[in-house]
C-alpha cells in the first residue's frame, strides 16, 4: 500500500471536487476582473455574494467574496469568506468562519466593518497588533476568526466600536506621519527655517 490516497476531511468526500471547481472558477474570476477596470464606473463599487450549504455527513459550509473597485488605483479587490477553504490537501470545512470585511478610507479615519450573524456585542473580542486588526467573536451557532491588514497606520487609542444588527464597525484615526508630525511641530514653534 505504497500509494494510498491522502484522506480528505469529514463530510466532504463526495462533493470535495465540485466544491474546488467552484472555489477555482471564483478565483479565476477574480483574477480577470483588473481587465474591467475601465468599465468600473459603470460597475458598482461593491458587489458580495455567499451561500450556505449542507454537504455529505452534514458538515454546513459557507463560502462567500466580495469584489470592491474604486480602492487604491482603481484595482478590484477581491476577498474570500466562509469557513471553506482551499489547501494543498483539497477542500477543508472549518469550525471557524472568516466573517466578511470592508475597509474604509475616510480621509483621516479608517473604518473597518465586519459581519457577524449569530453573535452578540459581549461575545466579540478586537485588538489592533501594529497594522493588524485581530478579531475573535464566538456566538452559541457561529464562531469567527479575522485578521485585517489595514492599508494605513492608525491611532490604537483612537478605537471607536459600535454593534448593531450583526455589523462590528471599527473606526480609528490615521497615524500622524513622522514627516507630518515634524512639520507642524516647527510651525508651532515658529521655526520653519528647515
Amino acid at each position: 500500500m505504497a500509494n494510498t490516497p491522502p484522506k480528505r476531511p469529514s463530510g466532504i468526500t463526495g462533493s470535495s471536487n465540485i466544491v474546488k471547481d467552484v472555489i477555482e472558477a471564483v478565483r479565476a474570476l477574480a483574477e480577470q476582473a483588473e481587465s474591467f477596470k475601465e468599465a468600473a464606473g459603470d460597475l458598482p463599487r461593491s458587489v458580495s455574494r455567499g451561500r450556505e450549504f449542507t454537504l455529505p455527513g452534514g458538515a454546513r459550509g459557507v463560502y462567500g467574496l466580495s469584489i470592491r473597485s474604486g480602492l487604491a488605483g482603481n484595482k478590484p479587490v477581491v476577498n474570500e469568506f466562509g469557513n471553506v477553504k482551499m489547501t494543498n490537501e483539497g477542500v477543508v470545512v472549518s469550525e471557524t468562519r472568516e466573517p466578511l470585511v470592508d475597509v474604509f478610507d475616510e480621509g483621516g479615519e479608517i473604518l473597518v466593518v465586519f459581519e457577524l450573524p449569530g453573535v452578540a456585542e459581549a461575545d466579540i473580542a478586537v485588538e489592533l497588533n501594529g497594522d493588524v486588526l485581530a478579531l475573535n467573536a464566538q456566538g452559541p451557532r457561529h464562531r469567527y476568526e479575522s485578521e485585517t491588514l489595514l492599508p494605513y497606520p492608525v491611532d490604537g487609542e483612537s478605537a471607536q466600536q459600535n454593534y448593531e444588527n450583526g455589523y462590528l464597525q471599527v473606526r480609528y484615526f490615521k497615524a500622524a506621519s513622522p514627516a507630518t508630525e515634524d512639520d507642524s511641530a516647527a510651525g508651532r514653534d515658529g521655526n520653519d527655517d528647515g
